[in-house]
């Protein structure tokens, strides 16, 4: 056995593989560990770094298969790194699915969802203790461990399917990737997530400035937010708009560049990492605008334009709204007034 010391001044002992627990080198940038190993991996070694199960690390229920075979594999996750080049492997055992193309194509379409990865290839194989999915990516270098490893826990949930819960952006945009459409059923729409039968009325003035209003509202929340079109609602005894039907509509793919159209001409700064795509389920589609929470130093996000008292839209100055439960509020002019004050008082530093 050799001795192996990382960056931070963890060692460890090593045969061929370097094996290390994330807790030792959560803060190392992934370059930074990786450079480090690189000199010391021939062959086929590879640097192993242990972690927490999936579950436990995103606070999600445990999955039943891996409670099943904790004695064989410590309930843990293992990624697998290479060094030439950098890539990072995950082996997700008794996968729900069993078709390599199949996680490819949720793994291209959920690729913002793990901004530090970057999906390479899965491989399906079936061997006598079971079945599993090898998923691999390039790493971001510049990020840290703990970050790395939890876009890698969020993948190997994602593919396990102990993920797909309602329970914010995150979670209902991996439901919708992975067509368990039925997860909304009985969902009430809340301050990150609106469902809508149909479509804006993207043709005329007020239907745009519509939309563009819903875009703002959730880019200016701390949440961000997900609205679901094709999805309906009906009201219930506590006065909530709760998600009944999810069956899709119908002819929509043609909107997805209009609504982008809509968005980069109303909306300033355009949201970052926002999406806009339609998922299939058989014959039954839904348009999906993902808005992840944005970085502060963009806020506001403001809407060109406004409304007449007569309901009218008009063109002229902006608008400033924001999420507030299940509804749109709108900055007021004194609050805007205020804010104008405070960063031109005296001694102010004024915005950039």
């Amino acid at each position: 056995m050799r001795q192996f010391t990382f960056p931070n001044g963890v060692t460890v002992g090593c045969y061929a593989d370097i094996d290390v627990h994330l807790d030792a080198i959560a803060t190392l940038r992934v370059g930074a560990v990786l450079e480090s190993v690189a000199p010391y991996l021939s062959g086929e070694a590879a640097l192993i770094v242990f972690s927490a199960s999936a579950e436990e690390a995103l606070g999600l229920p445990p999955d039943p298969l891996r409670r099943r075979m904790r004695d064989r594999t410590g309930g843990g996750e293992a990624m697998w790194f290479d060094t030439a080049p950098n890539r990072v492997s995950l082996s997700i055992e008794f996968p729900p699915m069993d078709d390599a193309d199949e996680v490819e194509s949720m793994m291209r379409r959920s690729a913002s969802s793990w901004r530090s990865l970057h999906f390479e290839s899965a491989t399906f194989r079936s061997h006598s203790e079971g079945d599993e999915i090898e998923v691999t990516f390039t790493p971001d270098v510049g990020v840290e461990m703990r970050e790395l490893a939890r876009d890698c826990m969020r993948v190997i949930a994602s593919v396990r399917g102990t993920m797909l819960s309602v329970d914010s952006p995150h979670g209902a945009m991996q439901s919708l990737l992975s067509h368990a459409w039925e997860s909304f059923r009985g969902v009430p729409e809340s301050s990150w997530l609106e469902a809508k039968a149909k479509l804006w009325g993207v043709d005329s003035a007020a239907g745009q400035f519509e939309l563009a209003l819903d875009v703002a509202s959730f880019a200016n929340s701390p949440a961000g937010g997900v609205i679901v079109v094709g999805f309906t609602t009906t009201r219930d005894e506590f006065d909530r708009d709760v998600i009944t039907n999810v069956d899709g509509i119908r002819n929509i793919d043609a909107a997805v560049p209009r609504v982008e159209e809509i968005i980069n001409r109303y909306i300033t700064p355009h949201p970052r990492d926002l999406r806009v795509e339609v998922i299939e389920r058989g014959d039954h589609r839904v348009l999906v605008v993902y808005i992840p929470p944005q970085p502060a130093e963009h806020l506001p996000h403001l809407v060109l334009g406004g409304t007449l008292a007569t309901g009218k839209y008009f063109g002229g100055g902006f608008s400033w709204v924001e999420r507030r439960g299940t509804s749109k509020r709108s900055v007021s002019l004194a609050e805007v007034q205020q804010l104008l004050r405070t960063n031109r008082a005296p001694g102010a530093t004024p915005p950039n």
